[in-house]
C-alpha cells in the first residue's frame, strides 16, 4: 500500500540585484509543495516600510516594466508572490505568500520634501543649518559643498560644518509617496554676515555619475501684514473672518487673532493656524466662538514666523454679534402682525357682509314702502289716528250730553240709541226719523250738534289728506286703524241734514 504526503507550497523569491544601467529586470517565484502544480496570483511590489506601490499579473516569473535609466532606482524594494496547490495549511488558507527583496544600485536621488526645500532662510549674527535628504544605493562616498561655485572647507572651521546621518526619507515612487531608507545631509553656518546670503551647493559621488543639489539662502526678513482682514459672517455667540496670507519672510508662519469688547483695555488672542514655507497660499477663515450676543467687538490679527518675527498688526475691524433678544423680538413682532392682519381681514369681511345686508335690507323696506304707497296705508300714523278716534268719541258726547238736557226720558233713549249706531258704524236713517219727530224747538239744537260733527269728521279727513307723503312708522297698525275707520266715515258723508 502506498502513501500520498501531500504539503502545502512553502514560497521563496528571489532578490536580485541590479544597477541603473541593467535594462532587464527580473524576479522569480520559487513554491515548493506537493503536488509540485500550482496557482499563481498578482505579485506586489511594496516598500520596506510596507507602503503597497504597484501589483502585477500572477507568473512565476516576474519581468519589470523597462523605464528611463534615472527612474530605474524605484524598482527597488519588496517584491511579494503568491501562489497554491490546492491544499489548506493549518490555518486553513489555500494561498500562501513570500517575497523577496530587489537592490537597484543608481546614483544618489534627492528626495521629494528636498526638492520642496530650493529656498531657505538665515538671520543676519545667527546660526543656520541648511539641509538635503537624499536617497543614495550604494551610499555616497563623498560630500562637496560649496558657496557660489566657491569649494567651502567645513574641517576645523569655525564658520562652516558638514555632517550627515541615517534617517527615514519621503520620496515619491511610481506615484506613490513612500517612506524609506535614506540620509540627511547637513550645513551649519555660523554668525551670518551679509555675504553669505549666497547660493550652497552640495555634490555627490558614489560611483555612478555624480548629483548636486543647490540651495538659496535668504535673509529671513519681519512676516508680511496679513491682506484683505474682514468679517463674512456672525451669529449670537461668534463671528467669522477672512484674511489672505503675504509672505512669512523664509519661514513657517503663524497667524493670531486678537479680539476685545468694544471700548476695553485688554485683549484676547487665539492662534487661528500656520503656514509652511512652501504650502500654497490659500484666502483663509476662522470662527471666534464664546462671545456676548448683541456687543461690539474690536479685532486685528498679526503674523509671526518661526524665527520669531511678528508682522505688524492690520487695522482694527469693529465686528457685532446678533443680539438673540432682538432675535426674540422680531420673532414676537412677526407674531403680532400676523394676528393684527388676520383681525383687520376678519374685521374688513365683517364689514363687507354687513354692508351687502344692509343694502338687501334697503333694497328690502323701499320695496315695501312702494307697497304701502300703492295700498294708502303709509300715510296714516298711529299717534293721529288715536287723537283722531278720541276727538270723535269727545265731540259725540257732547252732543248727546246736550241733547239729553232737551229730551225727554223717552226722547233720551231713542237719541242715545242713534248716537251709540252712529259710532258702532251703523245706517244714521233712524237718527234722521226721530229728530224729525221731535219739536220745533229741539230741532235746531240736535241739527247744529250733528252739523258740527260732520264738519269736525271732514276736518279730520282732510287732515289725513294732507298726511299722505308720510311713512308710516308701523304698516301694519296703520293698516288695521284705517280699515275700521272706513265705515264710519262712510256713514257721516251719506247723511242729509
Amino acid at each position: 500500500m502506498f502513501f500520498i504526503t501531500t504539503d502545502v507550497p512553502v514560497i521563496t523569491v528571489s532578490s536580485p540585484t541590479y544597477t541603473q544601467n541593467d535594462a532587464i529586470r527580473t524576479v522569480t517565484c520559487n513554491p515548493s509543495g506537493n503536488p509540485d502544480s500550482y496557482i499563481y496570483h498578482k505579485w506586489q511590489h511594496k516598500s520596506k516600510y510596507g507602503d503597497l506601490i504597484r501589483e502585477f499579473g500572477g507568473n512565476k516569473t516576474l519581468t519589470l516594466p523597462d523605464i528611463t535609466v534615472l527612474l530605474r532606482y524605484q524598482d527597488s524594494g519588496e517584491y511579494w508572490c503568491t501562489a497554491s496547490n490546492g491544499f489548506e495549511d493549518k490555518n486553513n488558507q489555500f494561498e500562501q505568500t513570500g517575497y523577496g527583496l530587489v537592490t537597484v544600485k543608481a546614483q544618489p536621488v534627492f528626495t521629494s520634501d528636498t526638492i520642496d526645500r530650493v529656498k531657505q532662510f538665515g538671520e543676519i549674527d545667527k546660526t543656520v543649518v541648511i539641509y538635503v535628504d537624499v536617497y543614495s544605493v550604494p551610499k555616497f562616498t563623498s560630500s562637496i559643498w560649496t558657496r557660489d561655485g566657491k569649494p567651502i572647507t567645513t574641517q576645523n572651521s569655525t564658520k562652516y560644518q558638514s555632517s550627515s546621518s541615517p534617517t527615514i526619507v519621503k520620496d515619491t515612487i511610481y506615484g506613490k509617496e513612500i517612506q524609506q531608507d535614506g540620509y540627511n545631509l547637513t550645513l551649519t553656518i555660523h554668525d551670518l554676515k551679509a555675504e553669505d546670503f549666497a547660493k550652497y551647493t552640495v555634490t555627490l559621488k558614489n560611483g555612478f555619475s555624480d548629483v548636486n543639489f543647490t540651495i538659496v539662502l535668504e535673509s529671513a526678513s519681519v512676516p508680511e501684514t496679513p491682506g484683505n482682514f474682514s468679517r463674512i459672517d456672525s451669529a449670537s455667540t461668534s463671528f467669522t473672518v477672512q484674511w489672505d496670507p503675504n509672505s512669512g519672510g523664509g519661514y513657517k508662519q503663524t497667524f493670531y487673532i486678537q479680539y476685545r469688547v468694544q471700548g476695553s483695555s485688554e485683549w484676547t488672542t487665539v492662534s487661528a493656524g500656520e503656514e509652511d514655507i512652501n504650502e500654497q497660499r490659500r484666502r483663509r477663515t476662522y470662527e471666534v466662538r464664546n462671545l456676548e450676543g448683541g456687543t461690539a467687538y474690536e479685532l486685528r490679527m498679526f503674523a509671526e514666523n518661526t524665527a520669531m518675527k511678528r508682522s505688524n498688526f492690520t487695522d482694527v475691524l469693529i465686528v457685532f454679534t446678533e443680539s438673540s433678544v432682538s432675535t426674540t423680538s422680531s420673532a414676537v413682532i412677526g407674531a403680532v402682525v400676523a394676528v393684527v392682519v388676520t383681525l383687520v381681514i376678519v374685521c374688513a369681511s365683517f364689514i363687507v357682509i354687513l354692508l351687502i345686508k344692509r343694502t338687501q335690507g334697503k333694497d328690502k323696506k323701499e320695496k315695501n314702502d312702494t307697497y304701502y304707497e300703492n295700498t294708502g296705508f303709509q300715510d296714516i300714523q298711529n299717534g293721529d289716528e288715536y287723537e283722531e278716534v278720541e276727538n270723535k268719541i269727545d265731540v259725540e258726547h257732547t252732543s248727546s250730553s246736550k241733547t239729553y238736557e232737551t229730551l225727554s226720558t223717552k226722547d233720551k233713549i231713542s237719541v242715545y240709541d242713534d248716537l251709540e249706531n252712529a259710532k258702532d258704524v251703523t245706517s244714521s236713517k233712524s237718527s234722521i226719523g226721530d229728530y224729525e219727530a221731535l219739536g220745533v224747538q229741539d230741532k235746531p239744537s240736535i241739527y247744529s250738534e250733528m252739523k258740527n260733527l260732520k264738519e269736525h269728521r271732514q276736518l279730520r279727513k282732510q287732515q289725513a289728506d294732507k298726511k299722505q307723503f308720510k311713512k308710516p312708522n308701523d304698516p301694519g297698525e296703520n293698516t288695521e286703524l284705517n280699515t275700521s275707520q272706513v265705515p264710519t266715515e262712510k256713514v257721516y258723508e251719506n247723511e242729509v241734514f
